[in-house]
């Protein structure tokens, strides 16, 4: 199939425009898994963009109560009572003053959910700025973070307990956008990471069949065009572009019903960049459902069927890749415009 090109932008030829999602064979319509990923929204959706308290955090709260100051009235540790300065929160406009011995503070309301469907053989991309809680929606989708709230249907069914294991078990693949922190297992060779997900596929007693493993391996970067001396080879030692591949082999692996993705092209030669459209192009017609989300414009309006534009933590609007610009998802991404109805 022709590959499309990735310096194309808005107004030219474009892979995906025109051509419905597949719906896979058998598949009735109307049926409840006629979406292969749901936010529901009468169940308030997910709520992005609410970061979790980190180490940081967790640090400043433990100095306050060493230095007598506790953010909330009550007992402390052991049943003591809380003796800090405490002061009830004085409310102005969508946001709460408080003042605290580091003086006045705001704390936000949290944002309402997001809610959308995927349905099978569609690419659907998402946009925002850094801040705008889309790399977070995705952290969640996957189980990645702690914060696991909101309602998700996945293939069909109910997904409340989102962690990494399960979501590998029900086959939900995530590539995350950090490839080297995130991605490789830098310590090992490009075969054991790309096989790295199908060691009890291929293990008989608690030992792996190392030659079943390696041809699987072998036989996955070859499709993917993964350019290695010999799969032996550091991970470490290949060009972004066939890391990335590598990475996106290794969860295609998995057989994946849904595949999210963060900056799939991000430092990758151009070179590869058409490869992972033109792999990812393929899959959709065959009926995988992509969530893609990508600081890349241009790449969000070439690959695409829809894209979800979020800020500030909110979803303001879903709109067809076919009718949208640069700049029209730009002036949804900064509020300076009403979101469409």
């Amino acid at each position: 199939m022709p590959r499309p090109d990735p310096g194309r932008t808005h107004g030219h030829a474009h892979p995906r425009r025109g051509r419905p999602p597949v719906r896979p064979h058998g598949q009735a319509q109307g049926r409840r898994d006629d979406h292969a990923l749901r936010l529901p929204p009468h169940a308030g959706g997910l709520p992005a963009g609410r970061p979790h308290p980190g180490p940081a955090r967790r640090r400043s709260r433990r100095l306050l109560a060493q230095r007598g100051h506790h953010p909330r009235p009550g007992r402390g540790r052991h049943g003591r009572p809380r003796t800090g300065p405490v002061h009830p929160p004085v409310r102005h406009g969508h946001a709460h003053r408080r003042t605290g011995p580091q003086g006045p503070r705001t704390e936000r309301k949290a944002p309402p959910g997001v809610s959308f469907d995927l349905r099978p053989g569609e690419i659907l991309g998402v946009a925002g700025l850094p801040d705008s809680g889309r790399v977070e929606l995705l952290h969640n989708l996957f189980g990645g973070d702690s914060g696991t709230a909101g309602t998700v249907e996945l293939l069909g069914e109910p997904y409340e307990r989102r962690n990494p294991i399960a979501s590998v078990e029900r086959r939900l693949a995530f590539v995350p956008g950090e490839r080297r922190a995130q991605g490789l297992l830098t310590t090992m060779s490009v075969g054991e990471n790309v096989g790295a997900l199908t060691t009890r596929a291929f293990s008989r007693l608690g030992l792996i069949r190392r030659r079943a493993f390696d041809t699987a391996a072998a036989e996955q970067a070859r499709r993917l065009r993964v350019k290695t001396a010999t799969m032996d080879q550091p991970i470490t030692s290949l060009s972004g572009g066939n890391q990335q591949k590598a990475v996106l082999g290794r969860w295609l692996a998995i057989n994946p019903g849904v595949l999210i993705l963060d900056e799939p092209t991000r430092g990758v030669d151009i070179g590869a960049k058409a490869e992972i459209y033109a792999q990812l192009t393929e899959l959709a017609d065959k009926g995988l459902a992509i969530l893609c989300s990508s600081s890349d414009l241009p790449e969000l309006l070439t690959l695409t069927d829809r894209i979800a534009v979020m800020s500030e933590g909110r979803l303001v609007a879903v709109v067809d890749s076919a009718d949208a610009t640069e700049e029209s998802v730009m002036t949804l991404a900064t509020g300076a415009a009403p979101a469409a109805a």
